[in-house]
């Protein structure tokens, strides 16, 4: 059987949740948590997917390296009613601009999440609710209701 290589190229991402709901007329929500970090290689197990779906994979192999080193996730941000919650490749000579990957709206009932994600080239998805311990920040959140829909 013949393996076949694909080139890995690093890059930066950044996630940042808002509080409140992504509206069209573009009111401004309030930022309450962002984390970036410089991926600088592949996964182990290769996630099969095109450069979105593999940049989103990324994220959520480094957020639970670092949930495993530090629970709950810094920064530390409740988790509200409605969230936003947003990944973007960032550039490399500009850190403060971005290439959006996939987006996040998150609502919360008393224990549980609910979220629907939209990402580059594909419809909006409706994820697997997730559970919501008292301790629990919305990057947590976030990477518990990702970790469903990818593994």
């Amino acid at each position: 059987m013949r393996q076949t290589t694909r080139e890995f190229r690093s890059f930066t991402w950044r996630v940042r949740a808002y509080e409140g709901e992504l509206l069209e007329h573009g009111a401004a929500l309030l930022l309450v948590a962002e984390i970036s970090d410089k991926i600088t290689k592949e996964a182990s197990s290769p996630f099969q997917g095109d450069k979105a779906q593999r940049c989103l994979h990324e994220v959520v192999v480094s957020l639970n390296n670092r949930r495993m080193a530090s629970y709950p996730l810094q920064p530390f941000a409740p988790v509200g009613d409605f969230m936003t919650i947003c990944v973007d490749e960032l550039g490399s000579n500009d850190v403060a601009v971005g290439r959006p990957i996939a987006r996040l709206d998150m609502m919360r009932d008393t224990y549980r999440a609910h979220g629907s994600l939209l990402t580059e080239n594909y419809p909006r998805i409706d994820l697997e609710p997730a559970k919501i311990e008292p301790t629990d920040g919305v990057l947590d959140v976030f990477l518990r209701l990702l970790s469903f829909m990818l593994h």
